[in-house]
């Protein structure tokens, strides 16, 4: 039995954030836990120096928290008034993948919910990204809702689709993907592949 209290989605206040959080918000609902919206910010920088100019050079403005959770709240603010689900906003400064895996950890989280792309687009692809680095360090499971998707509603999951290689990891995604397609009343297709050097190879199906 799979038990979800708590999730945590980080969001960059792009709209590929806005289809994340809405998945969260949809998924809380369903195992009525709380969730927790995260937006890591960078540090001051130096600004660069004119030619011409003496004199140290100052930093740019210091961010201030207050101001960034009212920016995330202000910019999510239609999803959480239709959701009318109570949201915690938690604002930190410093490197985006290792503050979101260090937060999943000290709430504790049950599940990450985040967006594949960020706020530069199509230009800030999946490998490499906060979400790729995310997904290699975190022990809390991430779910990554990626462009375009279904907005969520009654139907969120019609057909999931949960590989297995019947190692440890595969098995408790089956744990996962069995807990979500009972919540979604979903259709669960169940995936091993065997590798072969023949060509032509087919499959057999089996729904759960």
């Amino acid at each position: 039995m799979v038990n979800i209290n708590r999730i945590l989605c980080p969001v960059d206040l792009s709209e590929f954030s806005r289809d994340a959080l809405r998945h969260a918000l949809a998924l809380a609902e369903w195992y009525e836990a709380k969730v927790t919206v995260c937006h890591v910010y960078g540090a001051p920088q130096p600004l660069l120096p004119v030619m011409g100019m003496a004199g140290s050079v100052p930093l740019s403005s210091p961010v201030q928290p207050d101001d960034v959770i009212e920016d995330v709240r202000r910019f999510f603010a239609p999803s959480l008034t239709d959701s009318g689900q109570s949201v915690e906003i938690v604002v930190r400064e410093g490197n985006a993948a290792k503050e979101i895996v260090l937060l999943a950890e000290q709430l504790p989280a049950d599940l990450l919910i985040l967006g594949t792309h960020g706020r530069s687009g199509f230009e800030r692809l999946f490998l490499g990204s906060v979400t790729e680095k995310v997904l290699r360090t975190a022990h809390t499971p991430v779910l990554t809702i990626p462009p375009p998707v279904t907005q969520p509603g009654g139907a969120l999951y019609k057909t999931i689709l949960c590989p297995l290689d019947f190692s440890d990891a595969s098995i408790r995604a089956l744990e996962y993907a069995l807990s979500l397609a009972q919540e979604a009343d979903a259709r669960l297709i169940l995936l091993h592949v065997v590798e072969s050097l023949l060509a032509g190879g087919g499959a057999s199906e089996m729904g759960v």
